[in-house]
């Protein structure tokens, strides 16, 4: 029920202003909507990078959750007056891409954090399944005044100080999850549920500009954001995954705002540095911010809207999510290994490969002369972003389980929002084959790229199955020797017994 309420409220947040992003170019202009996206995420992406994390542990992961999700209306609001004051169109496009991108950056590193938490815990103790004098809620660090209050409804961790009912034991031992499954349910939830209300969004942003116009189309879009965000008041704080990964994000003490702020900077370019996973899983979220830009600024602002009309953008648009929201569970239901994660993330590759192609070697008129027929490069689409959503964030949480998931998303979403941000400047400027070959050559890294992460992270896994395995076998060797020497000091007392005991000790 937590997952879910928050999926949901971020999902009509979020669904007001991917309508908002898809109609940009066709409602304010292609300069205007250039400028304002570019701006949106390029925000994003130094959000991300500077702030995000900062501001999640220091307000904390609702409260996080809450403000970031109440600025992102800001760019909702911004379509609202430019609709009823057109003089303010420029400044209130740049205000709100500004604002936007900040809460988005935000919203992305505090979601990605409670996904992560609430997936180490739900491999830990089934939910719900708790009687209340077993548990012992843990709120995260900026919250630590109230630790020991327990979390109604919420994903709860046993108190180390009390020993667990038998009954609770044997539940605990019954629960089947592993954090791949349980990434992969849980990414599929949140992906049908987020991405199943952009589709209700785009298709009330089609029907309602027609009936109504641009002006009360986003009122509604903006007044339904505000009360999803204050839904999120009522989130439960999911208890610390690990104490001491949490601790090497924040340095385990309370920096001034600055000092925090460098050490995210720093946490993130580590870990991109040091990190050949992060490093090369990045290329896919660069790959997602090109396709993207491609889809929202040039198909649905020179295309769409040319050959088909305004309120066709919004009808079109609505494919992506749709299509997205039926990928989502085959992808979660078979994502359930690493291996399997991997071939949904090449399914991805190639799909967005695709689209490149399509670009480069079809002309803008040829698309143009496709009508309604332009429907099945949003299919294709709509398979990546399912992709993205569900195989996409769920792998990195596999990758980068607990608290160390915090600045592998902030490097991931840095990475897609200048990827967008880039591309939403120079797309203006450059002939649709030039922006197909950037789309190809993206694609044809990534699925290089691809494969060296998922390469990469099976590398470790073996050399820590190695470690554990080794280990144990010098314990028992430790034992072997332990017994010996006691038989030896047992039957005589002798000298070598004893030095047998003490280098077995050793």
């Amino acid at each position: 029920r937590t997952w879910a309420l928050m999926s949901t409220c971020i999902g009509v947040t979020h669904g007001s202003i991917t309508a908002a992003v898809s109609l940009a170019s066709s409602v304010l202009g292609p300069a205007v909507a250039s400028a304002s996206l570019a701006l949106l995420f390029f925000s994003y992406a130094m959000t991300t990078l500077f702030f995000s994390t900062w501001l999640t542990y220091t307000l904390g992961l609702r409260m996080s959750i809450f403000w970031s999700l109440f600025l992102l209306c800001a760019y909702s609001a911004a379509f609202l007056v430019a609709a009823y004051a057109e003089p303010l169109t420029w400044p209130a496009a740049m205000i709100g891409g500004l604002l936007g991108g900040i809460a988005a950056g935000w919203s992305w590193t505090a979601q990605g954090l409670y996904f992560s938490r609430v997936t180490v815990c739900a491999t830990e103790a089934p939910l719900a399944e708790h009687d209340k004098s077993d548990v012992h809620g843990a709120s995260d660090i900026a919250d630590s005044k109230q630790s020991d209050i327990p979390l109604e409804n919420s994903v709860v961790v046993p108190n180390e100080d009390s020993k667990p009912s038998s009954s609770r034991t044997k539940r605990m031992k019954t629960n089947s999850w592993d954090e791949a499954k349980a990434s992969s349910y849980l990414g599929g939830l949140f992906s049908s549920l987020y991405v199943g209300l952009e589709v209700v969004a785009k298709l009330l942003s089609a029907g309602l500009l027609i009936a109504a116009g641009v002006g009360p189309t986003f009122a509604i879009f903006t007044i339904s954001a505000v009360l999803a965000s204050f839904a999120t008041l009522f989130l439960p704080t999911p208890p610390l995954a690990n104490k001491e990964l949490a601790n090497q994000v924040t340095g385990g003490r309370a920096l001034p705002g600055i000092a925090r702020i460098r050490d995210q900077a720093q946490a993130t370019i580590r870990l991109f540095l040091m990190s050949p996973v992060i490093r090369s899983i990045d290329s896919f979220y660069v790959l997602f911010g090109t396709t993207f830009a491609f889809g929202d600024l040039y198909l649905n602002g020179q295309i769409v809207s040319e050959s088909l009309g305004v309120s066709a953008v919004g009808w079109l648009a609505a494919i992506v999510p749709i299509v997205a929201t039926a990928t989502s569970f085959p992808l979660a239901y078979t994502g359930t290994t690493t291996k399997r994660k991997n071939i949904g993330m090449h399914i991805g590759n190639l799909t967005f490969l695709t689209v490149g192609i399509l670009a480069f070697s079809a002309s803008a008129t040829q698309l143009k002369d496709l009508g309604w027929g332009i429907a099945f490069v949003y299919v294709l689409l709509g398979i990546g972003r399912g992709v993205f959503e569900t195989t996409g964030k769920s792998v990195i949480v596999d990758f980068f389980p607990g608290d160390a998931a915090t600045p592998a998303y902030a490097n991931l979403h840095t990475s897609s929002g200048l990827a967008f941000a880039i591309a939403f400047v120079i797309f203006e400027y450059i002939p649709q084959v030039a922006i197909g070959v950037i789309i190809f050559l993206v694609a044809v890294l990534s699925i290089v790229l691809t494969q060296i992460a998922f390469n990469a992270f099976d590398s470790t896994q073996k050399s820590k199955t190695l470690d554990v395995e080794d280990g144990k076998l010098r314990d028992q060797k430790r034992i072997v020797n332990m017994q010996y020497a006691k038989e030896l000091e047992a039957d005589d007392g002798s000298e070598i017994g004893q030095s047998v005991a003490e280098v077995a000790n050793a």
